[in-house]
């Protein structure tokens, strides 16, 4: 008989909804506790989450605690950026089995290492939420991709519009848009294009009311010899289709995958948009979101109970999140960055501490 799981959730913000509900779609798993340090939080969610989340959950306030008590098997980290890395370690150092944690893994490599070694020391399975790598839209653009349909790729353009800098902080989140959102467009990249050598980058840091960037546009170089073109944050202008959407430029046509609208191609010899199913109402991402995390909950239960790597592992976020580090240097240092970066402290704290800017040279 397959084995059953207990799960349990740090930190009830906004996203925790969509790991509470991803947890009730996977049989095998039952959701026993969740922990916020605001006491005030735990009624309203579980009334929002009413359907999903069993009435008999168990709230904490202090996830040591918690996780002492509840023993859980599984456990969703949705706390802010900066609380992802010592809880991690905790859950770790509890015995948790395996670990769901939102991007980006952490604020900077040191703590993401820091995680990794935890992790890897305890026999735990870490995952982190890159969830793009299960969506429909992006799987159906890969095996497109895969398949030879564009050719040989040359250029991506990855372009995420966020015109609301106010919520952001260094504090909360070690960065702006880059780190809220664009970070999914890097793992994504990589996800295609495999992994980078180097980065050249500019990143607006001009607004005095926050201390992290409002905008970065950046050059990525693969390994393979293919480009892309990184673009988040305030005053990107309007796209064919809304919100985050990559278009992969080959030497035989053209493949370009938006979230919640599906992914659609043209080639030399078919200049034509032709549209790939797609099995979603088009801009409903919330939808695949949810089963997205659906089956990232399922992929971490297989590799605990098989071994290997879950497909957004700590070591792929890790990768993304170096790339992120290698955009802000590029900034820092005024020139080209290249990747491996042995800087394991965050390029944003210091520019935004230190105001050391454009200092141009190759630096790792």
């Amino acid at each position: 008989m397959p084995r059953r799981y207990t799960a349990a959730i740090i930190g009830l913000g906004g996203f925790s909804r969509f790991h509470a509900q991803a947890y009730s779609m996977v049989k095998r798993v039952r959701l026993v506790a969740a922990c916020d340090l605001l006491q005030e939080k735990h009624a309203p969610w579980l009334e929002r989450c009413a359907g999903f989340v069993p009435k008999d959950t168990h709230f904490h306030t202090d996830a040591a605690e918690m996780l002492r008590a509840e023993k859980p098997d599984l456990v969703s980290i949705t706390t802010k950026h900066d609380a992802h890395a010592p809880l991690t370690l905790l859950c770790a150092k509890a015995g948790v089995k395996g670990i769901y944690c939102e991007k980006p893994i952490a604020m900077n490599l040191g703590e993401a290492d820091a995680m990794l070694r935890a992790c890897d020391r305890a026999g735990t399975k870490l995952a982190i939420g890159h969830q793009r790598r299960f969506n429909e839209e992006w799987l159906t653009g890969l095996r497109l991709f895969r398949r030879g349909t564009i050719g040989k790729p040359i250029l991506a353009v990855s372009r995420w519009p966020d015109n609301d800098p106010k919520k952001y902080s260094y504090a909360l989140f070690g960065g702006g848009p880059l780190m809220w959102l664009s970070i999914h467009s890097i793992d994504l990249l990589r996800f295609f294009l495999g992994d980078v050598d180097w980065v050249t980058a500019q990143v607006d840091l001009r607004e005095p009311a926050i201390d992290v960037e409002t905008r970065a546009y950046a050059l990525l170089h693969f390994q393979s010899g293919a480009q892309a073109i990184v673009d988040s944050g305030q005053g990107i202008g309007p796209e064919a289709t809304i919100g985050h959407s990559i278009v992969f430029y080959g030497d035989k046509g053209t493949l370009h995958v938006c979230d919640g609208f599906g992914a659609r191609y043209k080639t030399k010899r078919n200049p034509k948009w032709r549209q790939a199913p797609f099995s979603h109402k088009s801009g409903d991402w919330s939808s695949a979101a949810l089963n997205a995390c659906a089956d990232e909950v399922r992929d971490l239960i297989r590799c605990i109970e098989r071994g290997g790597e879950p497909r957004c592992s700590g070591r792929e976020g890790r990768a993304a999140l170096e790339v992120t580090m290698a955009i802000y240097e590029s900034e820092r240092t005024g020139g080209p960055v290249r990747v491996p970066l042995k800087k394991r402290t965050s390029p944003l704290l210091e520019m935004t501490r230190d105001g050391g800017f454009g200092q141009a040279t190759w630096r790792t």
